[in-house]
């Protein structure tokens, strides 16, 4: 039977701060980063195939927008021959940074994986932006310079998508090196870490993996 039992996780600097048969909680030693572990019976409930790429992004864009969110990317990768979806996105919060979240689920026809990481913004989060923007500025021409501003803050699967809360230039992975304290930078490093250390049993192989189009129950709608 399918349970968290067939997943296995051992995190350095990770604490367990709750546990039950469904999730599991746990806290980074900078008191600033979260992680949940849980199981979820029942078939995914993504209405589009993993295996259509556009239609995912669609879907994920539509749900971090009604979250008030901004999207960072979509994914579908593949872990000890499980396939997995995994999202990054970033929520606001007034007066200071955003929340950063990254998602890895692992699908199967009539339950999932999730794995949700949370990375609080710290004081000083918008250095990172500010750093940047000037560095690139100084370094770019007139016609650079203005391409750039147009084009700071966007959608990352569709650059005519620049109204709102939106993903910008500064969140690009290339730049976390520069700031590894950023909340972005800090959930990015533990998803790499997740994805090294994460076990997941051979009876998965037994049970089957989701083909998408999840079809929802007539008696709840």
């Amino acid at each position: 039977m399918a349970s968290l039992a067939l997943l296995q996780l051992e995190l350095p600097g990770w604490e367990k701060t709750w546990e039950s048969s469904l999730q599991h909680q746990m806290i980074y030693e900078n008191k600033l980063d979260f992680l949940s572990l849980s199981f979820l019976n029942g078939p995914p409930d993504i209405p589009v195939s993993i295996n259509q790429p556009g239609k995912l992004v669609d879907h994920c864009r539509k749900i971090t927008t009604w979250q008030k969110g901004a999207l960072i990317l979509v994914k579908v990768d593949v872990l000890q021959e499980v396939p997995f979806l995994e999202t990054i996105y970033k929520l606001p919060l007034e007066n200071q940074g955003p929340d950063y979240y990254g998602c890895l689920r692992f699908l199967f026809q009539d339950f999932s994986f999730e794995i949700l990481l949370k990375s609080l913004s710290q004081e000083g989060w918008e250095q990172r932006e500010r750093c940047i923007k000037k560095q690139l500025m100084e370094q770019s021409g007139h016609k650079a310079r203005k391409r750039l501003m147009e084009h700071w803050s966007h959608d990352p699967y569709d650059l005519h998508i620049t109204q709102g809360f939106l993903f910008n230039h500064s969140e690009r992975e290339a730049f976390d090196k520069a700031f590894p304290e950023h909340a972005l930078s800090r959930l990015r490093l533990h998803l790499q870490m997740l994805k090294k250390h994460l076990w997941l049993a051979p009876q998965l192989s037994e049970y089957p993996i989701f083909s998408g189009d999840y079809q929802q129950d007539s008696s709840r709608q």
